[in-house]
């Protein structure tokens, strides 16, 4: 099952609204969001082969948080279909979800890395 998405990968702007204007605390998160998603997604990975439901909604949702922050808005859609995906116990959908938010995190990666490599302020 296929979902649209009906947002952009990245939205820099909508950010660096959020946060005052400020690109320097942008960047800094950035910096955060990139050092931190790969231990998010090997542990979201850890409660996806325990079948753990509950831990799945949950780290979904901590991610989310984590990619609002920072405008990757694929990666909040994504997140919110995990988390809808884990309330209904569907562990095909979760799979599926999962697959998903690894290649957009991998795309948001890829993009924000190449931002700070030409912006960092």
């Amino acid at each position: 099952m296929e979902r649209e998405t009906t947002h952009v990968l990245w939205d820099r702007e909508g950010a660096y609204n959020r946060l005052l204007n400020d690109e320097a605390l942008l960047q800094k998160m950035m910096q955060m969001f990139l050092d931190n998603v790969e231990k998010a997604m090997s542990v979201l990975e850890s409660a996806l082969s325990q079948k753990d439901f509950v831990s799945i909604k949950a780290h979904a949702h901590k991610l989310k948080g984590s990619a609002s922050a920072v405008g990757a808005l694929r990666v909040v859609d994504d997140c919110i279909a995990i988390e809808e995906a884990a309330d209904a116990n569907d562990i095909d959908r979760v799979e599926s979800e999962i697959s998903l938010l690894k290649n957009d995190i991998s795309d948001i990666q890829l993009t924000m890395i190449d931002y700070l490599n030409h912006n960092t302020t």
